[in-house]
């Protein structure tokens, strides 16, 4: 098979304790030399640049920007190749990573190909767990428990380990720049399928996705997720209020636990074990899809697939299971705070 040039794009911000790991990894690829150009769009402090000027075969660009729709244009518009794959600073190519993307990126109509980003083998049990929420790009559980399949393709991928052509990228407008806490991917793929073109998923293919090791990395990145995805919603301040894992229920039920002059811990213990028993009834049974149709989905892949994973049922039941609830909490007040903000902010409309 012909194999034509690749553009590889990679986006980072303080990344030098995992750059020269990402960059080693695409040096090993079982791809033709000659036919790869690597490129990496910085916008550091440390001393990633440093870390990528070592490599000679490597250009550098740097951006004042931080934002990842901003450098992933960037890196889109520099690169020389009609083929442009993303990868995650963060992220660890497998050697047949871009071989095995390139099939289903020259069929007919396809402007974009995603494969999974599972957590490497040796990850710290915490960042296992972290994983197993299906983040990023299906985590531990694999993409196909992010997405939606149609009769032909899929309904996104996302954007840290895929494969899209550059001039239909560009001529459907690229990263929407506006969207500067996240989701670029989501909408770039809504409209190559308002354009009429064709996005597909390589279950078989994977990088590794570094994960995140300690809840002080963790709660920002859910935070973050959580003003993405108000962008992409139109709750309202009632909805975002009264949905399940609101952080209305928790402040309700602390309070209860400050009023109680016996305040014994065993009433709140229960209740934990009661909520942890409907949250994973719910999820299994589908019975929360109406709020989180892509949580009761992974819910299902996790359980099925938890021997491959490595995780067994009490890890799922009383680790995962409250980090799941953990997540949706953050990303509940990451959308109540971006829901206030706007209504306090002169000339916005709420959305």
């Amino acid at each position: 098979m012909h194999l034509p040039g690749i553009s590889v794009v990679i986006v980072s911000y303080n990344e030098e304790k995992n750059m020269a790991d990402c960059l080693n990894s695409l040096q090993a690829l079982d791809y033709p030399e000659e036919k790869l150009e690597i490129l990496v769009v910085d916008s550091s402090s440390d001393k990633t640049p440093d870390i990528v000027r070592s490599y000679q075969k490597v250009r550098l660009l740097l951006s004042n920007c931080r934002d990842f729709p901003v450098v992933r244009n960037m890196g889109l518009r520099s690169a020389s190749h009609e083929l442009v794959a993303f990868l995650d600073a963060d992220c660890i190519a497998t050697p047949d990573w871009l071989n095995r993307l390139v099939p289903k990126i020259t069929l007919p109509d396809v402007a974009a190909v995603g494969c999974n980003a599972y957590p490497p083998p040796d990850s710290p049990f915490l960042g296992k767990c972290f994983a197993c929420l299906g983040k990023p790009a299906g985590g531990a559980i694999g993409f196909d428990s992010e997405v939606e399949f149609l009769t032909r393709g899929v309904n996104w991928i996302g954007s840290c380990c895929s494969l899209y052509r550059k001039s239909w990228a560009l001529k459907v407008g690229g990263f929407d720049e506006s969207l500067q806490y996240g989701k670029e991917d989501v909408n770039l793929c809504e409209r190559f399928l308002q354009a009429g073109y064709v996005i597909e998923y390589e279950p078989d293919v994977f990088v590794y996705h570094k994960t995140r090791n300690t809840f002080r990395q963790f709660i920002p990145w859910a935070f973050r997720r959580g003003k993405s995805q108000f962008h992409a919603t139109k709750s309202t301040l009632i909805q975002i209020l009264l949905e399940p894992f609101s952080v209305l229920w928790l402040f309700i039920v602390l309070i209860a636990f400050v009023v109680t002059p016996s305040r014994n811990l065993v009433p709140l213990a229960l209740l934990a074990l009661l909520l942890m028993l409907v949250v994973s009834i719910g999820l299994f049974r589908g019975s929360l899809h109406r709020h989180f149709p892509s949580g009761c989905k992974k819910f299902k892949l996790l359980v099925e697939r938890r021997r491959r994973i490595g995780v067994n049922a009490g890890i799922i039941f009383f680790f995962i299971i409250p980090l799941f609830y953990l997540d949706r909490m953050i990303i509940n007040l990451a959308l109540l705070y971006s829901k206030v903000k706007i209504h306090g902010s002169p000339g916005k409309s709420a959305i």
